[in-house]
């Protein structure tokens, strides 16, 4: 008897949870429109420059004997800091939506790769970037 009556309702409790995990997931996912499906629009901005991003690759990135390029975050000083800091603010002025397809995909990889970049730096010594926490149930930055 008792089997009879919490069936319906564990099927009930199941549902709700799996319909509560689609709406999480859905409120995961990026939106589509961080990266324009447009050629290109016209008037738009018609060039990225990543020399900055660039130069602080080539001075301060190696690879390893295992095949892993590192940064040498120990040795970056003060000025290439802040070359860092300002190619960050000028890719943050631009709205991306106005590059072609591949110049955005640059633009967010570059940005991203940047951000993390400078943000381990403004914590160095750090052994992972999981260290680096902002509250209490961080995991990382």
């Amino acid at each position: 008897m008792i089997h009879k009556i919490l069936k319906p309702t564990l099927t009930l409790c199941m549902l709700t949870i799996l319909a509560g995990c689609a709406t999480v997931e859905r409120l995961a996912i990026p939106k589509s429109d961080l990266i324009s499906t447009d050629l290109q629009k016209s008037g738009s901005q018609s060039f990225i420059s990543h020399q900055a991003w660039d130069a602080f690759l080539q001075r301060y990135t190696q690879l390893g004997d295992d095949d892993i390029v590192r940064v040498n975050y120990a040795g970056v000083n003060d000025q290439d800091k802040q070359k860092l800091d300002a190619y960050i603010q000028d890719l943050s002025n631009r709205d991306a939506s106005q590059f072609t397809r591949n110049a955005q995909l640059a633009y967010w990889v570059n940005l991203y790769n940047a951000l993390t970049v400078s943000v381990i730096l403004d914590h160095y010594p750090v052994d992972t970037i999981r260290d680096i926490k902002k509250g209490l149930f961080d995991v990382g930055p």
